[in-house]
């Protein structure tokens, strides 16, 4: 991946001068369905693309994805936990870590090959960062799979504590898996009607994340937000799913102009704004 790695889980990017930023949701093997919304857009070479990991399982084309990551050179992505899970299984052969993966979705390797796929497990273990950051200052926006904590202060999660990793071992898990700040707003969680601040207001960039996914009022298609927060995952691999199939949306969000798109199981395309 190009950019500034300051660790093998911190990648610093500089900001699009020439083209636009699109963050996409959780994909988990959606690969058609991406690109259509790619070519609606008119993506190019110009533009960058950032996907909130879990690019696989669940899906029909998890490895066409991968594969496509990985050969693009303006297309980027975070570990999300089914990568998480993958590496674990494959690179470092956990039997716990395995058997979770197959139980949430994992099972597609068994018709795979594979050496590509220890291939690309040990590239991804080498390669691909738990965050990504993009551009300074005001232009800075981050991406994270799952949500970016700090319980040991009650000022809240900053840009600063990425910078210099200043993760306890519970906030770096969460950074994959967590789901404390939506579960939280979730179960209504306020005090004297003021919502529990998990991140400073100020110090902490627009932070895209996935993983948790959530469906959207038909007539108010509106990405959620939970202070710095922007939830990218609305079930787009339940579009194949008969109980939840006309509530799945594939989302991608064009970060440069603040324009929506949203693909449904019909393969329409319904814009927004953010």
């Amino acid at each position: 991946m190009k950019g500034l790695k300051v660790s093998p889980k911190l990648l610093y990017l500089p900001s699009n001068t020439e083209g636009n930023d699109y963050i996409v949701g959780d994909l988990h093997g959606m690969f058609d369905e991406l690109l259509k919304v790619l070519k609606h857009v008119g993506f190019n070479s110009k533009d960058r693309l950032f996907s909130v990991g879990d690019l696989i399982d669940r899906g029909p084309k998890s490895i066409e994805l991968l594969r496509e990551f990985r050969i693009r050179d303006n297309w980027y992505f975070v570990k999300g936990n089914h990568e998480h899970m993958m590496i674990k299984s494959i690179v470092d052969k956990n039997a716990n870590d395995y058997n979770l993966w197959l139980s949430n979705g994992g099972n597609w390797i068994f018709s795979e090959n594979d050496d590509e796929l220890t291939e690309a497990a040990i590239w991804m273990s080498e390669n691909i960062p738990t965050i990504i950051v993009i551009g300074e200052n005001e232009n800075r926006f981050n991406i994270c799979h799952a949500e970016i904590l700090n319980h040991r202060t009650i000022e809240g999660a900053t840009n600063k504590q990425i910078d210099e990793w200043d993760f306890d071992f519970r906030e770096e898990d969460a950074l994959i898996w967590g789901r404390s700040i939506y579960n939280s707003y979730e179960q209504d969680y306020f005090i004297n009607n003021n919502p529990f601040l998990f991140h400073s207001p100020t110090e902490l960039s627009t932070t895209y994340v996935g993983h948790t996914p959530h469906f959207l009022e038909k007539d108010n298609l509106s990405l959620l937000k939970l202070e710095k927060n922007i939830y990218m995952d609305t079930g787009a691999c339940f579009m194949n799913h008969n109980r939840y199939k006309d509530e799945a949306l594939l989302s991608v969000l064009n970060h440069t102009t603040k324009q929506t798109y949203f693909l449904n199981n019909k393969g329409e395309i319904i814009e927004g704004v953010l």
